[in-house]
């Protein structure tokens, strides 16, 4: 008979340990208020860099006309290269 209350204080611990239908829900409420503040912060965050990225940017390029395009016209070169080269490889195997 002491093994059969056992059991039965066993099972009520275990059934006590399991949370609630709204536990679970305030749980996941809760982390995903969570998950989004973080979100904005960050995305708040990665805003503001880029702005500054883009003001640096644009000032370096009206401080340094000539060299922005020098530097525009390699990256252009460059791209054309590869994507000639991507597109010839691309004809041979296909």
């Amino acid at each position: 008979m002491g093994n059969t209350t056992a059991n039965g204080n066993f099972e009520q611990k275990v059934k006590d340990s399991i949370p609630s239908k709204d536990e679970v829900v305030r749980g996941v409420n809760s982390t995903m208020e969570q998950a989004q503040e973080f979100l904005s912060d960050n995305a708040r965050k990665v805003t503001e860099a880029s702005r500054e990225a883009l003001n640096t940017t644009e000032r370096s390029i009206k401080k340094n006309p000539l060299m922005a395009m020098g530097i525009a016209f390699g990256v252009g070169i460059a791209l054309s290269a590869w994507a000639m080269r991507a597109f010839s490889r691309s004809r041979e195997h296909g």
